[in-house]
């Protein structure tokens, strides 16, 4: 064989090695391509779910957020109301006509607190406005709804405004408008307060 031979041999052996080599490379170069793009992908999906869940944590907060500044003004609001209404009471109690507030004060005494032997005081700023004989009234319109009554009105005023007060040997049944509006004002406010955590 001659030298021109065998190159052409070598070259045709090195250009078929170099197809092989070339056919190979880009075969292992699709393969890494295509792993890049799966790995890409797949990243990318994670930054994607990771991106939505911390913009629905963040508008989660956000809400929240909102929700509770709304439930604070709406208590702020209720509270408002509340000491509005409260201030108003005893105004409106002394417009109230005699015969209707003396109702209203009995029936704030139960049975078994009018059974048991006592005075039953009215307040100075009641007894000034309708008379010393509200007390009385109070007392008779008590023995009608309560016929056991044992209450004996007493003449002088209670050392408060407005309301009774039940003096027995044992127990004070203090019905003063302003220990009432003070109770009132304790349970209403706790009902109100309910606003920040109602669902």
């Amino acid at each position: 064989m001659a030298l021109s031979d065998i190159l052409v041999r070598i070259l045709e052996e090195a250009g078929e090695q170099a197809s092989e080599i070339r056919a190979r490379g880009e075969g292992e170069a699709k393969k890494i391509l295509a792993e890049a793009r799966r790995e890409a992908d797949a990243l990318r999906k994670k930054l994607i779910l990771k991106g939505e869940e911390a913009l629905r944590r963040e508008l989660g907060n956000d809400i929240s957020a909102a929700r509770l500044r709304a439930r604070k003004e709406v208590l702020a609001l209720k509270r408002n109301l509340l000491a509005e209404v409260l201030e108003r009471v005893p105004a409106f109690l002394h417009e109230m006509p005699a015969g209707e507030y003396a109702r209203l004060l009995a029936d704030l005494v139960d049975e078994e607190a009018a059974a048991l032997p006592g005075i039953l005081e009215s307040g100075s700023g009641d007894i000034a406005r309708f008379g010393e004989e509200f007390p009385s009234l109070v007392g008779e319109i008590l023995a009608r709804k309560h016929p056991g009554c044992r209450l004996a009105p007493s003449p002088l005023p209670g050392s408060f405004e407005q309301g009774i007060v039940i003096r027995t040997e044992r127990v004070v049944h203090n019905l003063s408008l302003h220990v009432l509006l003070h109770d009132a004002r304790g349970r209403l406010e706790a009902e109100v307060a309910q606003v920040l955590f109602a669902p």
